[in-house]
């Protein structure tokens, strides 16, 4: 049997000192966010966060394994809302490589057909920003 290790997802406005009592009472090694002390990382400048909050994390008795972003909700046929989400994942990109965290769960994009239809569309859309098959994912 595979050894299985909790991931505990933190909502909004949790402090670093809430995760971490909750990580070590429960002996959690790993954690989804989808904030960081109430402000999304499409929201926080990734130098900003880089000084301020990175020597915060410093001793603290968990991981962050994941970001659970909340971009991804515009109609497919929505420019002006891709562009913004674009700029946005960028900016999710830099604060998730200073926090080595490997894994983004993006929401879906408003469809009307299959989602298999848009897949090769959405492919290219996001060319070069990491997006595969493997890391599409069907709601």
């Amino acid at each position: 049997m595979a050894n299985y290790k909790p991931a505990l997802f933190l909502g909004e406005g949790m402090s670093l000192s809430e995760i971490n009592g909750i990580a070590k009472n429960n002996d959690i090694k790993s954690i989804v966010i989808n904030n960081f002390e109430g402000e999304l990382f499409e929201e926080i400048n990734p130098d900003d966060f880089k000084r301020t909050v990175m020597p915060s994390l410093k001793g603290m008795d968990f991981d962050i394994t994941a970001y659970w972003s909340k971009i991804g909700f515009f109609a497919f046929d929505d420019e002006e809302a891709y562009q913004k989400n674009l700029e946005d994942l960028k900016n999710i990109a830099k604060i998730c490589n200073l926090l080595k965290i490997k894994n983004v769960i993006i929401n879906g994009i408003k469809v009307l057909k299959d989602p298999t239809y848009y897949e090769d569309i959405i492919l290219e859309k996001y060319k070069g920003q990491g997006i595969t098959k493997e890391v599409i994912q069907r709601a």
